[in-house]
């Protein structure tokens, strides 16, 4: 009964430290909503970024894309400005909501790939981080990018899981999409698709 209540006790402490640190970037978020980057030396292309947006949210024309970077974060802005208006704060909010899903998505792969324990250190780890809360605050790709990372490599996990072809062609071609779209918003994770795409091919040919 101790034991089982001690355990109880440090989940709960734990699951606070969690909201601690996520609260942190939406605060800065929130108290800062004009600034296109909560910490100016993290600015980069945002500024680069959010006006290629409202251009495109307005024209939709191709042309509004900057050809010196990869189009996927541009083009989501802009269909999150056509939706709430240019908005340095629905921006920044997107980048919590990308933030949280790395949170989930990192403590799953740990607590499959380790165990429960590695889950809520990933967790603790995620949200405590100074870069993911910089990155939060600024209208740049890098917290939209680790979590479609993310999403990429758990799909991946339950692909490799699949006992048939039946079950794993299905699953294969959605993770594939996944890929495609990391790419598009930062291209050297075009690595990452041939790993995986010579991984799913020998998964395949063990189900043969």
């Amino acid at each position: 009964m101790t034991s089982t209540r001690s355990a109880w006790i440090g989940r709960l402490l734990l699951v606070g430290l969690i909201l601690w640190g996520l609260h942190l970037p939406l605060h800065d978020v929130l108290t800062y909503p004009d600034r296109i980057s909560v910490l100016p030396n993290l600015q980069a292309d945002a500024d680069t970024y959010d006006r290629a947006a409202r251009r495109l949210a307005t024209t939709w024309s191709s042309d509004e894309v900057p050809i010196r970077v990869p189009p996927g974060w541009t083009t989501v802005l802009a269909l999150l400005y056509a939706v709430t208006g240019p908005s340095l704060v629905a921006g920044k909010l997107l980048n919590f909501a990308a933030l949280i899903v790395v949170l989930l998505l990192s403590a799953w792969i740990a607590r499959r790939a380790f165990d429960p324990a590695s889950g809520w250190a990933a967790a603790v780890l995620v949200a405590m981080s100074p870069g993911f809360r910089g990155y939060v605050g600024v209208l740049q790709y890098e917290v939209f990018t680790a979590a479609l990372l993310c999403a990429t490599l758990a799909l991946a996990i339950r692909t490799s899981e699949a006992a048939t072809p039946r079950a794993l062609w299905p699953r294969a071609l959605i993770t594939s999409l996944l890929p495609g779209a990391l790419v598009i918003t930062r291209e050297p994770f075009a690595l990452a698709v041939i790993v995986l795409a010579r991984d799913g091919r020998a998964r395949a040919a063990d189900l043969d």
